[in-house]
């Protein structure tokens, strides 16, 4: 005899109830920390933000758990401004040590060439032999390497300047000539100038040394104050802005940004509707750790709850007078109610005391998600008043906040081109770590369809937190400027690319484009700096487990839900199973019978039917997919 079953959830009960008050350790902005001192710490990281989210003002807004989009890009402005006057004078100054002293400027150029020729030969080489450090022998293998191709650049160039023709020869000083302006005793009448000109060119490479220093010193101000934080600002606000509010393109005088970036900070705080390009649909989710999907055929082997509950003449559960036919009767399943009958089954967990560690199943969240990439979204604006709603404007960005109303039109799955899923969202570790799962429902024609995608946001990759702290080092600034200074000749292809891209970007903003990639997402800002993988062992096995709970109670959820409403569940607990017995084992995701790797493909009698590509990186066996739809 079967236990009884838990209720369903009432009917006057909220779709999304609201959290319970907040967990005793109140959350910390570590990702907004971070992300804001690497705009300053990684020009690479600032310059990606930057295209991403505001070279197209018209682009849509991705959802960045966990970060405060509006405060990072602020401060990636602060750094593009600061980068924009500092190359200015930069390349201003190297002008003037090519004019005035061009043996300066001949040498220069030539050194740093060859320092990077054969570095970079040095570099191959160890890699072609497994190693990635550059050792002490390997060092001097540069160092004399770089001098004797200098060596032998100085004296191809010195040939090619005198055509191989002596000093002293037919084209040195004549005695006779009063007009030859060389005199091997007296000294040469531009001796004054050229003298005036290399000092000028040695002040000028000094201001340049003095320039990238404070260039230096003002990151290291910006990254100790970040760094620094230990998260003191309130849940739900962005910690101010420190150390770059004066910078030109500070967060005080973002100018044409600012409209931009209000927009981006209501669009990820409040939005429930992602417009993607590309095929990634669940942008800004981070890595697809486990996708599956079930066809469940419906069937009846009793009367539902609510006919069982009326007493007949017979005690056979049926009103009086009449029988109950199974074989008759419609199977009319609500889309809306199982989802409901899921999340009020998901949301118990916040009443667990030891099921997550830091009580961060408290601040477990549900919340409707609308999915529809921009090509769709383009070819459907004409045809389709939906469509036409989302993107009213094509000189403005898609809605980023659909209504209940549409929500639910989407839900009952009548477009092939936009889909609602219920997402379920755990942060935890500082909001570092984020675990999310998407959950679609359709159901028709005596079939329960069930499609789920979870997804791992994973901390920020290890190398930005240890280049930010090496920043932050004592005497690293000044190094770092002498390095910048020596090395100026291989930077100005970089130095004169930010130029002409902020330049570009001037003149394409406001353009009338109307291809897919300008108003779809293809990444959010925690996408950009996350690393391939959780950085600690404790944080790799609580993604696992809090991916675990929410399915187990997904799936608990539904068959609950079918056996209430009178329908069989063997076949759904049959094809389920594969799903709970679903082992992860040192990374690999393995369902019925082992199978080894990555990518692959696993039918519902645990037998290798096939493989679909890896859609991700990481090493925990994202991508697999298990297929338990089979009869």
């Amino acid at each position: 005899m079967n236990a009884p079953l838990p209720p369903g959830p009432p009917a006057n009960q909220p779709s999304f109830p609201p959290p319970p008050p907040a967990s005793p350790t109140p959350p910390v902005d570590e990702a907004t920390r971070l992300l804001a001192a690497a705009a300053h710490g990684n020009e690479r990281f600032a310059d990606a933000v930057l295209a991403e989210f505001l070279t197209e003002p018209r682009r849509a807004v991705p959802p960045s758990p966990g970060v405060h989009a509006a405060a990072v890009l602020a401060e990636a402005l602060a750094v593009r401004g600061r980068r924009v006057l500092r190359d200015l004078v930069a390349l201003a100054l190297f002008v003037v040590i090519l004019v005035l002293g061009w043996p300066l400027s001949l040498f220069w150029p030539v050194l740093v060439g060859s320092w990077v020729l054969v570095r970079s030969m040095v570099r191959s080489r160890l890699r072609q032999l497994g190693r990635s450090k550059l050792s002490a022998g390997a060092w001097l293998a540069v160092v004399l390497g770089a001098g004797a191709v200098t060596a032998m650049g100085f004296g191809l160039l010195n040939l090619v300047l005198t055509g191989g023709e002596s000093v002293s020869g037919s084209s040195g000083y004549d005695p006779y000539d009063p007009y030859d302006p060389y005199d091997p005793y007296g000294g040469s009448e531009l001796d004054g100038f050229g003298s005036l000109g290399l000092l000028f060119a040695i002040l000028a490479m000094l201001a340049l040394l003095v320039l990238l220093a404070a260039d230096q010193l003002l990151v290291r101000q910006a990254l100790t104050a970040w760094v620094g934080r230990t998260g003191t600002g309130q849940p739900g606000e962005p910690p101010a802005a420190v150390g770059t509010s004066w910078l030109p393109g500070g967060p005080g005088a973002t100018g044409p940004y600012q409209a931009r970036l209000a927009q981006i900070r209501h669009s990820t705080e409040h939005g429930n509707l992602i417009v993607h390009d590309g095929y990634n649909a669940f942008v800004g989710f981070g890595q697809l750790m486990h996708s599956w999907s079930l066809a469940i055929p419906l069937r009846r082997v009793g009367p539902p709850a609510d006919v069982a509950a009326q007493p007949g003449e017979s005690g056979s559960g049926t009103p009086p007078g009449e029988s109950w036919n199974s074989a008759a009767a419609p199977i009319q399943l609500d889309v809306n109610e199982i989802h409901q009958a899921v999340t009020s089954e998901v949301l118990r967990l916040r009443d667990s005391q030891s099921l997550s560690p830091g009580f961060r199943l408290r601040e477990l969240t549900a919340r409707e998600q609308v999915i529809v990439s921009s090509a769709a979204l383009l070819r459907h604006r004409d045809s389709d008043p939906l469509a036409a709603a989302i993107l009213p404007d094509l000189s403005w960005p898609p809605r980023t906040q659909l209504t209940e109303r549409e929500v639910r039109e989407i839900a009952g799955g009548a477009r092939e081109w936009i889909r609602s899923y219920r997402c379920y969202r755990v942060d935890s570790w500082d909001r570092d770590l984020v675990v999310s799962a998407f959950l679609h429902i359709g159901c028709g024609d005596g079939t329960l369809y069930l499609e789920w995608n979870s997804f791992q946001l994973n901390p920020i990759g290890p190398h930005q937190r240890i280049q930010l702290w090496d920043l932050v080092g004592p005497g690293r600034s000044l190094w770092m400027a002498l390095v910048k200074t020596i090395g100026l000749p291989a930077s100005l292809a970089a130095r004169t690319r930010t130029l002409a891209t902020l330049l570009a970007e001037r003149v394409q903003w406001g353009q009338q484009r109307t291809t897919p990639d300008v108003y779809g997402a293809r990444r959010s800002i925690r996408e950009i700096a996350a690393g391939v993988e959780p950085d600690t062992y404790f944080q790799d096995v609580d993604g696992v487990r809090y991916l675990k709970l929410l399915e187990q109670r997904t799936l608990t959820a539904v068959q609950h839900f079918l056996q209430r409403s009178g329908l069989s569940v063997d076949e759904f607990e049959r094809q389920s199973n594969q799903v709970i017995n679903n082992t992860v084992i040192n990374g690999g995701q393995f369902t019925g019978t082992n199978v080894i790797g990555q990518g692959n493909d696993v039918s519902a009698d645990g037998n290798l039917t096939g493989q679909i590509p890896n859609r991700g990186n990481n090493t925990r066996g994202s991508g697999n997919h298990n297929r338990t739809d089979q009869p």
